[in-house]
C-alpha cells in the first residue's frame, strides 16, 4: 500500500510538531511539508508535485494568528490556492474554529473542504477523517 502524502499547515509549532510526530509513527502517512504561515504554505502548494494517483491531503487550520498579534491571516486562502491548483491534493481543516459557519464556509464551493476536524476530537476522528 502506497503511503499517504501529508502537508500541515497551522500558525503552532506545537501543534505542527504533535501532529507530524504522531502520524509519522503511526499507519502509512509520509509527512512532506510544513508551514506556520499562509504564504509559506500557498508556496508549498504551488510548488507540490504530487502525482495523479497518489492520495495526498493537506491539513490547514483556519486561524493563523500569533500570539499577541492582531492580524488573522486565513487559512481559508490555504483552501481555495489548493483548490485552484488543480492538484489531486485533498483538504482537511483541523481547527479551533469549529462552530456552524466555519464548517460550512471552509466546505463551501469557493474553498472546497474536504472535511473538517474540531482540534477537541478525539485521534481516531483525525485519522478517519485522512483515511476517507
Amino acid at each position: 500500500m502506497e503511503k499517504t502524502l501529508l502537508y500541515v499547515f497551522d500558525g503552532s509549532d506545537v501543534i505542527i510538531e504533535g501532529i507530524t510526530s504522531w502520524l509519522s509513527t503511526c499507519r502509512n502517512f509520509e509527512i512532506v511539508a510544513t508551514a506556520q504561515s499562509v504564504s509559506a504554505a500557498i508556496r508549498i502548494i504551488q510548488n507540490a508535485k504530487i502525482e495523479e494517483d497518489q492520495h495526498a491531503i493537506a491539513i490547514t487550520e483556519l486561524s493563523f494568528r500569533k500570539s499577541g498579534e492582531e492580524q488573522n491571516d486565513s487559512g481559508l486562502e490555504i483552501l481555495k490556492a489548493i483548490k485552484d491548483s488543480g492538484k489531486n491534493l485533498r483538504s482537511i481543516v483541523f481547527s479551533s474554529l469549529d462552530e456552524g459557519h466555519n464548517i460550512r464556509k471552509a466546505m463551501s464551493e469557493p474553498y472546497g473542504a474536504k472535511g473538517f476536524v474540531s482540534k477537541t476530537a478525539d485521534k481516531n476522528t483525525f485519522i478517519e477523517a485522512i483515511e476517507s
